[in-house]
């Protein structure tokens, strides 16, 4: 996601055993006994464009830790942004907010959409709720209910200084507002 090719992609890793597995499941899977897979299959003109941007991507993702991190200074500790183990780090494609409630989070979202690329749940939901995934599934009610809670903040947008202010303010705004109004009703 953080490196643009058309069709396709790229994924590295270090696990020769991963490695081969993915290898296999590109191509529909039928050379491995997996119940399902896909075509990941790129073109040569998608691997030579992504090639070209590979040295840019320690960077891109830099700049994305940045900008997440100067919103988490300047957003109400009440928004719960991804923990991040220690020792690990985040890519963020997109960053997904928690915000326990559900009209806040609507409020938050309707302010942010007119200005900024944002979705009110991830784009799928659920993996586990997916047609493909029903035979294997299991009831997960913290994914279930969690995104009902969540802003998805798109990350593929070149954020400035300005508009993190922008965006922690419209979200600092909505918690205060929304925290006066039922202090209001005591």
């Amino acid at each position: 996601k953080h490196l643009h090719c058309g069709e396709g992609g790229m994924v590295i890793t270090n696990n020769d055993s991963l490695a081969n597995k993915m290898k296999m499941l590109r191509n529909h899977a039928e050379t491995h006994a997996y119940k399902f897979g896909n075509n990941f299959r790129m073109s040569e003109i998608s691997a030579v464009l992504i090639l070209h941007q590979l040295p840019k991507l320690k960077n891109i993702i830099k700049k994305r830790n940045k900008i997440v991190n100067m919103l988490f200074s300047q957003t109400h500790l009440s928004v719960k942004f991804p923990i991040i183990s220690k020792h690990n780090t985040h890519a963020y494609c997109s960053l997904p907010l928690l915000i326990e409630k559900i009209e806040l989070r609507n409020m938050i979202f309707e302010k942010l959409a007119k200005i900024y690329p944002v979705n009110n749940t991830f784009s799928r939901g659920p993996l586990h709720l997916l047609k493909l995934c029903k035979p294997y599934y299991e009831q997960m009610p913290v994914a279930e209910s969690i995104e009902n809670h969540i802003i998805d903040l798109d990350l593929n947008y070149d954020y400035k200084t300005r508009d993190l202010q922008k965006i922690a303010n419209i979200i600092n705004t909505c918690l205060e507002k929304n925290i006066s109004k039922h202090d209001s009703a005591y």
